[in-house]
C-alpha cells in the first residue's frame, strides 16, 4: 500500500469515529471495495455517510481541510489534500433528457439496502465498515466478482442514466468481466443518443487507458448495438474485407480490435497515451472508402489520408482540437515507419518523417509505438523477418541522437549576419536552410549553400508542402 493512501485511510478512520460519536456511520463504497476484494490498490476512495446531514458532514470534514463544495448538488464533498470523495445517501430522480435533468433528494436516514439498490451494478454495491471492516453484500456483488459478471441491481433505477450502458462496456474492458445477458438485454433498451460528448468520452478513456484489452468495450458496444448511434463510422469497418496475404485475420474490424489491444502493451511508453490509443481505433478507418477489388487484389490505397473518417470520429466524443490534430497525424503516417524499415530508407527519408509526426504533443515515437501495433495486430508474421524495432533504434540514433524533434541548425539570427532582413525573404531563407538540413548537410555547408543561392531563395513559395492534418480540422 502507497504511502498515501495509507494515509487517507488513516485520516478516513478518525472521521468515521466522530462520526460514530454523533450517532453515524461511514462506509467504503463502490470501486473501492470492490478493488480492496479483487487485491487491487485503488487510490481513490468513495464513502457513504448515514445518519447525518450534510451540513454536519461538512462541519466535521472541515476539521482537515477546505471543504470543496463544487459537487454538493449532489450530495459530495472533497478535502483538498485528501483523494476521498464524502456523500450521503440521495435519491435521484430523471425529469429529462440531459444528463442533469435530475431531482436529487438527500436522505441521511436512508437505509443502508435501499442505498445500495440505487447503485448501477452488483460490483458497485459492496459496503465496508470504515471502523469494523465489516463487509455488506445485499445484492451478490462477491459472487459476480468470483463469477467475473457485470449485472445490474434494479431495472428501474438503472435505466435513470443511459451512461450506465457504456459504464458495463468499461467496466467489463477494465475487470475482463462479462456482462449477464439480463444486463445486456435492459441496456439494448436503451438509445444513449441524448449522452453529451464529454460523458461518452469519459466511458472511452476509462477503457482505452485502464484495460489490457480494450477491445471489449468496443466488441460490447457493438454487440449492443450502438456503434452506428455514437461511434460512427467504426460500424462500417465490419465486413471490409483486406488481402489475406497480409490480413489472414479477418475484415478491418478485426483487426482494429486486435491493434487496440497490441496498442495497450504500449501505451505506456507514449507521450500521449490517449492521442495513441485512438489513433489505434482509427488508423484504418479510410479502409471504409477505399478498399476495392483490382487486378483480382483487393487494395486500399491511400486509405490513411481520408483523415475525415478518423474527424468524424472524433468529432462524436470530443471537442478537444489539440488531441483530434495529434490522432490525425499519427493515423496519416501509420504506415510509414514500417515500409521505411521494409525498404532501409535513406536517412532524409528518416528525418522528413521525424518532422511529419512532430507536434507539441505527439511525436515519432508515438507514430513507431502505432505501427509496432498496426504491424502486431494480425495473424501474420511476414513483417517479422527483420527486426524493426531495431533498425529504428539504430536510425534514431545515428540520424538525430535520439531526439524526437529536429532542430534548425539555421537561425533567424545567423541569417541576419548574412545580410538578410527581418520579413519574408528571411523566411525564405530559414525554410531553405532547413530543407537542406533535412538532407544530411552541416551547418556550415548550408551556410555556404545559402550564400551562393540567394537569387534561388528569392524564388520560394513559402507555403510548401504540409501534413495537411490542420487543414482538415
Amino acid at each position: 500500500m502507497s504511502k498515501e493512501l495509507s494515509k487517507n485511510i488513516q485520516i478516513a478512520k478518525e472521521i468515521a469515529q466522530k462520526i460514530k460519536n454523533k450517532n453515524g456511520r461511514m462506509f467504503y463504497v463502490g470501486g473501492y471495495v470492490r478493488d480492496l476484494l479483487m487485491d487491487k490498490e485503488n487510490k481513490d476512495i468513495d464513502v457513504e455517510v448515514f445518519g447525518l446531514s450534510l451540513d454536519e458532514l461538512t462541519e466535521i470534514i472541515s476539521e482537515y481541510g477546505i471543504v470543496d463544495q463544487i459537487g454538493i448538488s449532489f450530495g459530495i464533498l472533497k478535502v483538498h489534500g485528501l483523494d476521498i470523495d464524502f456523500g450521503v445517501p440521495r435519491k435521484e430522480n430523471n425529469i429529462g433528457v440531459r444528463h442533469r435533468d435530475f431531482e436529487i433528494n438527500f436522505d441521511s436516514n436512508m437505509s443502508i439496502l435501499e442505498a445500495c439498490r440505487r447503485r448501477d451494478f452488483t460490483i458497485n454495491a459492496l459496503m465496508q465498515d470504515v471502523l469494523t471492516d465489516e463487509i455488506i453484500d445485499n445484492f451478490n456483488g462477491i459472487q459476480d466478482i468470483k463469477n467475473k459478471i457485470i449485472r445490474h441491481i434494479d431495472e428501474t433505477t438503472f435505466v435513470q442514466d443511459e451512461l450506465r450502458v457504456l459504464r458495463a462496456c468499461s467496466f467489463a474492458a477494465r475487470l475482463d468481466f462479462n456482462i449477464s445477458n439480463d444486463t445486456l438485454i435492459l441496456c439494448k433498451k436503451l438509445d444513449c443518443t441524448n449522452l453529451t460528448k464529454e460523458r461518452i468520452y469519459t466511458e472511452v478513456e476509462k477503457a482505452l487507458l485502464k484495460a489490457d484489452k480494450p477491445s471489449i468495450f468496443f466488441e460490447y458496444v457493438r454487440e449492443i448495438g450502438l456503434l452506428k448511434k455514437i461511434f460512427s463510422p467504426m460500424d462500417k469497418l465490419i465486413g471490409v474485407q483486406q488481402n489475406p496475404k497480409y490480413h489472414p485475420e479477418g475484415d478491418v474490424w478485426t483487426h482494429t480490435m486486435m491493434v487496440i489491444d497490441e496498442c495497450a502493451k504500449l501505451r505506456e511508453k507514449s507521450s500521449y497515451p490517449i492521442a495513441l490509443m485512438l489513433a489505434a481505433v482509427c488508423h484504418d478507418l479510410g479502409k471504409i472508402t477505399t478498399t476495392r477489388l483490382l487486378h483480382g487484389k483487393i487494395i486500399s490505397y491511400n486509405h490513411e489520408n481520408e483523415l475525415h473518417l478518423t474527424k468524424k470520429f472524433l468529432k462524436n466524443i470530443t471537442n478537444n482540437n489539440d488531441l483530434t490534430y495529434s490522432v490525425m497525424l499519427l493515423v496519416k503516417n501509420h504506415m510509414r515507419p514500417n515500409i521505411l524499415a521494409k525498404n532501409n530508407s535513406s536517412d532524409k527519408a528518416i528525418r522528413k518523417l521525424i518532422i511529419d509526426t512532430s507536434s507539441k504533443i505527439v511525436n515519432i515515437q508515438d507514430a513507431l509505438l502505432l505501427s509496432k501495433a498496426d504491424r502486431l495486430g494480425r495473424n501474420n508474421d511476414d513483417l517479422e523477418t527483420y527486426n524493426i524495432d531495431d533498425w529504428w533504434k539504430e536510425k534514431l540514433l545515428t540520424v538525430n541522437e535520439n531526439k524526437t524533434k529536429i532542430v534548425p541548425l539555421i537561425t533567424g539570427k545567423d541569417l541576419i549576419e548574412l545580410g538578410y532582413a527581418q520579413g519574408e525573404e528571411l523566411g525564405k531563407a530559414l525554410k531553405y536552410a532547413f530543407d537542406l538540413q533535412i538532407t544530411g548537410l552541416y551547418k556550415e555547408e548550408i551556410i555556404n549553400k545559402i550564400k551562393s543561392s540567394k537569387k534561388e531563395i528569392s524564388k520560394l513559395k513559402l507555403q510548401g508542402k504540409t501534413n495537411n492534418c490542420k487543414d482538415k480540422l
